[in-house]
């Protein structure tokens, strides 16, 4: 329609081509279109290619490692999967030690060890430490 545009911000195509390696660049850009333009979020994660899940996600776990101040050097050693994981447990309290579990065990294990307390969903809006623990077994044979 002719006198009507959009405040959505134009996603460049590099950064569309390079949102596999650099995770934590496409997080912090999510998560500030979530705060600045939360009506665009879903047609950007779209221009993006990836899903709304995603795209929601990645947001996720930008602002709870946003918020803690790890050095991100740190998180992209750890990778995207294991940060998604640890992301739903992670407070100022067990930060160090969540951390040093991701850096030392395998996605497997951390998805396997995560445990919600009765009544709590993954993920669903919930911050970190509100009635969530996470129960971390290591078996030694």
């Amino acid at each position: 329609m002719k006198g009507t545009k959009s405040n959505a911000p134009e996603v460049p195509q590099a950064f569309i081509e390079m949102i596999g390696d650099h995770f934590l660049e496409a997080a912090r850009y999510l998560r500030e279109i979530q705060d600045e333009h939360p009506d665009d979020f879903v047609s950007v994660a779209r221009k993006l290619k990836i899903g709304r899940r995603k795209a929601y996600a990645l947001a996720r776990t930008d602002r709870r490692f946003h918020d803690l101040g790890i050095a991100p050097d740190r998180l992209r050693r750890i990778g995207w999967a294991k940060l998604q994981i640890v992301a739903l447990q992670i407070d100022q309290d067990n930060c160090e030690e969540l951390l040093d579990l991701a850096e030392t065990h395998s996605r497997e294990a951390l998805a396997q060890s995560g445990r919600m307390a009765p009544g709590q969903r993954r993920g669903m809006g919930a911050e970190p430490g509100t009635g969530r623990r996470l129960l971390f077994l290591i078996l030694v044979t």
